[in-house]
């Protein structure tokens, strides 16, 4: 995902548990025990320290009952020991890439990383829960943002006359959008209709728009078509009635739509429409 929207710096401290907060595992302790910590608190994983309280990796709840079963006790050689890590300041692309392959990670200043012994400057631990938290949800947003006010733009260019892109609304909508224009109008605020349409407005009209309907083209899906999924991403993130994120599949599909979505933001802005210049009177100031 190479697009200049991914690669947006997130700084994961906004988000992540800081490490001096995490509930942590030693080597050498029963995996049963440490397995019990972990229902009382529902947690899916635990940062494994040594006898000195540095940092080794992260032990999930599946490879900690492997190490029950075996009847071993938590051990830095053994292989079920996650020892991947990400940087603080890293770009949404990364994140996403990283959480889509697991449930957790732990973070780190970016420094580099011995193979064997403890993890140096280790931050926090990150997992799919805390992409739910709005500075991560706000990164999104941004590039939501700008398919919405760039294609806003492009089809008050396209058309000279509102009601010409207002008829391809469905009719509630058509209502409601000619309701709130007549109703600026006589509050002396009259920007134009296009303020009082949403995303799904706003695609629907592209889609249905000779010229701009190119930008949407891609072919659908068993989620419906990627243009659908760029609408209800907008309102999971605007209007969350539940987490966004749960898995590392809901990771994977998010990552889908957002390279979709800036795929749809560089077609629009290499859109012929966008090249034409509406004249605009100067702003003047009364002193």
């Amino acid at each position: 995902m190479p697009d200049k929207g991914l690669q947006h710096t997130i700084d994961l401290s906004l988000v992540y548990v800081p490490w001096a907060q995490c509930q942590t595992a030693t080597t050498g302790d029963n995996p049963g025990t440490v397995m019990a910590a972990m229902r009382r608190r529902t947690y899916d994983q635990t940062p494994i320290v040594d006898g000195h309280g540095q940092p080794l990796g992260l032990a999930f709840k599946e490879g900690l009952e492997q190490m029950r079963l075996e009847g071993r006790l938590i051990e830095l050689a053994d292989g079920l020991i996650h020892r991947a890590t990400i940087q603080q300041n890293s770009s949404l692309a990364n994140v996403i890439q990283v959480m889509s392959e697991t449930r957790a990670v732990l973070v780190t200043d970016g420094c580099a990383q011995q193979k064997r012994g403890p993890l140096l400057n280790v931050r926090g631990l990150l997992t799919i829960s805390d992409l739910n938290k709005a500075p991560f949800l706000a990164a999104i947003f941004v590039i939501l943002a700008e398919i919405e006010t760039t294609l806003a733009r492009l089809i008050e260019v396209h058309y000279s006359n509102p009601w010409e892109w207002i008829q391809k609304l469905s009719r509630q909508r058509q209502a409601e959008v000619l309701g709130y224009w007549e109703l600026a109008k006589k509050q002396n605020v009259d920007a134009g209709p296009i303020l009082s349409c949403y995303l799904g407005d706003l695609v629907t009209i592209g889609q249905r728009t000779e010229g701009l309907r190119e930008v949407f083209a891609a072919s659908s899906n068993a989620d419906g078509s990627p243009a659908d999924r760029i609408r209800r991403l907008r309102n999971a993130v605007m209007h969350p009635v539940a987490p966004l994120l749960r898995s590392r599949e809901d990771v994977c599909s998010l990552g889908a739509s957002l390279s979709y979505a800036v795929n749809v933001l560089a077609h629009m802005e290499k859109n012929p429409t966008s090249e034409k210049k509406q004249s605009k009177k100067p702003i003047v100031c009364n002193s």
